[in-house]
């Protein structure tokens, strides 16, 4: 489904009837959350959910309350350029760890510079992963667990990139581009819900989320990986989707209400969708447009300032912002902006026994 396709989704009216959320109980609760781990406070005062409608077979994301999401889908042009990755079983947080540690999987190497990410996708959310007692080792195993992802998904787009930026020279020189590379570049503009042949406008749409900011806002909208929508659903950045789709019910749900969260088949569709929704939205016009901005003046995209755009993405407004730029500062997630994927596809240390 594109965006441009019929009109775009509207706030549901079960947005306006959410009250388990207060500004003074997060207020109240913010230093204990950036202590003890903001998910975990926020898992604790409510079930996070945002709003969208979300068509049926698609990978994509779900847990907390906002601005209607549009849906993505999966292209001709998302399939030619799937990036090379390994699934990675995890069903337990125990097994998870085990398999990234295979992958000599340093997160302190690589804050550092020194070591390079595997390609490995965990296949779901550990069911236990929020009983890792020690709160910054339960950080540490869902930032593992989310870092490949976020950079995958980055990846994909950067490649989209480049692809369209050279069919676009081809084009403006009259050179030939087969009947393939214009229906995929169609499928973008589709894709993206921008006029055909609009270049600048799908470049700006089409463009990565900073590692930091994505883990951030997964941290805060599934607990570190512990809420009951990341376990049972891969949901990790808060979508609502209608009565006819998959989903879980969410526990405050008011009686007459029809909304679930919508639930993926893995974390990394959560990813995708996440970053797909950042990418056409009508409420984060402001977003891309900084990023844009940053891109045309040959700064790094920066997690911080892209933030204080997001004052629509949650009910909680401003509030959530500051609760955002707080987990990525205290958590030093920019550290990982930087951080790039071992090339090829990974191969696991072999066991000594």
């Amino acid at each position: 489904m594109s965006i441009s396709n019929g009109p775009e989704p509207t706030p549901s009216d079960a947005a306006s009837s959410f009250q388990a959320f207060q500004s003074n109980r997060l207020t109240l609760g913010l230093a204990l959350a950036l202590s003890f781990g903001v998910g975990a406070y926020y898992a604790s005062t409510y079930e996070p959910v945002t709003v969208a409608v979300v068509e049926p077979p698609v990978r994509i994301a779900p847990p907390d309350m906002r601005i209607p999401i549009a849906p993505p889908t999966e292209s001709r042009a998302m399939a030619n350029t799937r990036v090379d990755a390994a699934p990675l079983s995890s069903p337990t947080a125990d097994r998870m760890v085990a398999n990234l540690d295979r992958f000599e999987f340093d997160l302190a190497a690589i804050r550092d510079g020194a070591a390079l990410v595997p390609r490995v996708l965990v296949d779901t959310v550990p069911v236990d992963l929020g009983s890792i007692e020690i709160v910054e080792d339960r950080k540490r195993e869902f930032i593992r667990m989310m870092l490949p992802m976020v950079l995958v998904v980055n990846e994909k787009i950067e490649a989209d990139r480049e692809r369209v930026a050279d069919l676009r020279q081809a084009l403006e020189a009259d050179r030939p581009v087969s009947m393939r590379e214009r229906a995929w570049l169609e499928d973008q503009f589709v894709e993206y819900g921008v006029p055909s042949d609009d270049f600048d406008a799908l470049l700006t749409r089409m463009d990565i989320a900073p590692p930091s900011l994505a883990l951030a806002q997964a941290a805060i909208e599934s607990g570190w990986g512990s809420s009951r929508f990341a376990r049972e659903g891969n949901a990790l950045f808060g979508q609502w989707t209608t009565e006819e789709y998959e989903g879980i019910v969410p526990a405050s749900r008011e009686e007459g209400k029809t909304h679930k969260i919508r639930a993926f088949d893995a974390p990394s569709d959560s990813v995708e969708s996440y970053i797909r929704n950042l990418n056409t939205h009508r409420a984060y016009r402001e977003f891309r447009a900084m990023r844009a901005d940053m891109r045309a003046r040959g700064a790094a995209i920066d997690s911080m300032r892209l933030a204080e755009t997001l004052i629509d993405y949650s009910e909680k407004g401003p509030v959530y912002v500051d609760l955002v730029k707080s987990v990525i500062g205290v958590n030093d997630l920019r550290d990982l902006d930087k951080a790039r994927l071992a090339p090829g596809r990974p191969l696991p240390r072999r066991s000594n026994a």
